[in-house]
């Protein structure tokens, strides 16, 4: 059974998307300042309040906002209608430090540590070879669970490069060594959504509702509700979580 969402993932969420938010409101504390020098530079100028402007809206006004508006958006995952995205990210988080424990077992802090940099770029080829490499060993040895990982991590490399059949096809094999697994189903709706089949997401997400372990009400409204979002407005391109995921978790 899946344990309740630590102190710790609330805290990282929180962090990090906090830090994010100042970060952008220093930038766009520049573009706010440049633009308020374009329209009342001169009148600033003569007063002498141009100098303590760029500061104070630099760097303490715009990232104040920004900041302030996050909280809301996290509020809204802690306790508010996002939380069963916020739910689900958190067995994404648990799925991911499962695969990169046991990848890093295999291949060593420093090799690690080159995959995770190239899985960053959208041009690198080399950690197919990898995961290539590391599919043959599990197979050799008959680590099911190893394997499971892999055929994650090439399914992702493949969609990556928009090839969403052979992403598919890897969440599939996936699948039959874990078939009820939340998050590999709920991957491979998203593949479905992007390569445009609506119908398969719907069946697949469907299959989540009836097949999978669900802890709490807000991770199946979470479900249901994309099976509404697809049968109303059809398979979408960028489904959630898809960005969520990298970027706040």
């Amino acid at each position: 059974m899946i344990p309740s969402v630590p102190f710790s993932f609330y805290f990282l969420f929180w962090i990090r998307n906090s830090l994010a938010a100042i970060g952008l409101g220093i930038i766009l504390g520049y573009f706010a300042f440049g633009f308020l020098v374009f329209t009342l530079g001169p009148i600033l100028e003569s007063t002498g309040w141009l100098e303590n402007c760029s500061t104070l809206i630099k760097f303490v006004i715009t990232p104040l906002i920004a900041l302030l508006l996050t909280q809301i958006s996290i509020f809204k995952h802690f306790y508010g209608r996002k939380r069963g995205n916020f739910e689900y990210a958190y067995r994404e988080r648990l799925l991911s430090k499962e695969g990169n424990a046991l990848i890093k077992k295999e291949i060593g802090e420093v090799r690690f540590g080159s995959l995770f940099f190239e899985e960053l770029s959208d041009f690198s080829t080399s950690r197919e070879d990898i995961y290539k490499e590391l599919l043959k060993r599990a197979q050799v040895r008959g680590d099911n669970a190893f394997k499971f990982h892999i055929y994650l991590r090439m399914s992702r490399s493949s969609i990556k490069h928009f090839n969403f059949d052979k992403g598919t096809e890897w969440l599939t094999m996936a699948l039959a060594l874990r078939p009820n697994d939340l998050v590999a189903n709920f991957r491979l709706a998203i593949a479905l959504e992007k390569a445009g089949d609506g119908d398969g997401a719907i069946k697949r997400y469907g299959t989540i509702l009836s097949e999978c372990h669900i802890e709490t009400f807000e991770l199946r409204k979470f479900i249901e509700d994309q099976i509404d979002r697809v049968n109303k407005y059809g398979p979408s391109e960028r489904p959630p979580l898809v960005g969520l995921r990298y970027f706040q978790f």
